[in-house]
């Protein structure tokens, strides 16, 4: 019985309980609307910590590219020139043995020599 007395005097009230929820539910959406604009600063911060960490491994990226560039080219020009080094040495050597009983150098020779000097 005393439980119909407390919802009798709940309905008659009825504008006292409508109040109150409006209350809670206000009360709610400002508390969801504090914590979303928490998240969101959050996340702000690590979005830009994120962009940072990207520029740098960009340009790490970046960096390392043109390294392997000037080392591809550097390897390329070595060999290129250990190439051309060795055959000079192999016709320079072929030349020797050739006018080596005359002991006189041809004009020839000279030119090669000049030759594989400017290259």
């Amino acid at each position: 019985m005393s439980y119909f007395l407390i919802l009798k005097s709940i309905i008659s009230n009825w504008r006292l309980c409508l109040g109150a929820i409006a209350v809670a539910i206000v009360i709610g959406i400002v508390w969801h609307f504090n914590n979303v604009t928490k998240e969101l600063a959050q996340a702000k911060i690590q979005v830009h910590s994120l962009e940072a960490t990207l520029a740098d491994s960009n340009a790490q990226i970046i960096t390392a590219k043109a390294n392997t560039k000037l080392v591809q080219k550097v390897v390329t020009k070595t060999e290129y020139y250990r190439i051309k080094g060795e055959d000079s040495v192999k016709y320079i050597d072929r030349e020797i043995v050739k006018y080596d009983a005359t002991c006189v150098i041809p004009p020839e020779f000279v030119n090669e020599l000049n030759k594989a000097a400017t290259k």
